[in-house]
């Protein structure tokens, strides 16, 4: 229950955020033998952090909340595997300016990999709908209505390397790292 409510003040900060300030999302896929290591060294951790293998992280920029919604329905995070997917899992290391470090276990990733599989963009852009996600105060909610198709286009440009990335992570057997700041 405590991370949810983390997770919530991550979302409502986000919310609060003047449209000049940046909140980024970035994760990494790493080894299950370098988890242990990951949650007692923070050095490690923000290296893994600051200077992830290209080959094994994705960044989102600022469509980790757009992303989070279309799949969700929700700007709030929640126990489904679909929130999961931006929010939740297991809180590591200091905060990073928007909460602690999440840490999502190879079956996890596993769950969350079969449930993108099952979300093709078309589905997410299906279920966009600019007024709903700027009335929810979707981070950053200024672009919705304005932007209309082109923040949609950002949303699944990001959102199809987020498949690819945890579908890679799950085939290789790996853990996610992610965090938002």
């Amino acid at each position: 229950m405590q991370l949810r409510s983390l997770l919530a003040s991550v979302v409502l900060a986000a919310c609060a955020v003047p449209a000049v300030a940046s909140m980024v999302w970035a994760g990494v896929a790493i080894d299950p033998s370098l988890v242990a290591r990951a949650k007692t060294d923070e050095q490690f951790l923000e290296q893994l952090l600051d200077d992830p293998p290209k080959e094994h992280s994705v960044y989102l920029d600022k469509s980790w909340h757009g992303i989070h919604f279309l799949l969700t329905g929700s700007a709030l995070p929640s126990d489904s595997i679909a929130s999961k997917v931006i929010f939740g899992g297991e809180s590591i290391g200091p905060d990073q300016g928007y909460g602690p470090a999440q840490l999502l276990t190879p079956s996890e990733v596993k769950q969350v990999a079969e449930l993108l599989s099952q979300e093709p963009p078309e589905k997410l852009a299906a279920r966009y709908d600019p007024n709903a996600m700027e009335r929810a105060k979707v981070y950053p909610d200024i672009i919705w209505v304005r932007e209309g198709q082109q923040a949609l286009q950002y949303e699944l440009q990001f959102y199809k390397q987020l498949v690819r990335f945890y579908q890679q992570a799950a085939r290789d057997g790996k853990a996610v790292i992610y965090v938002v700041h």
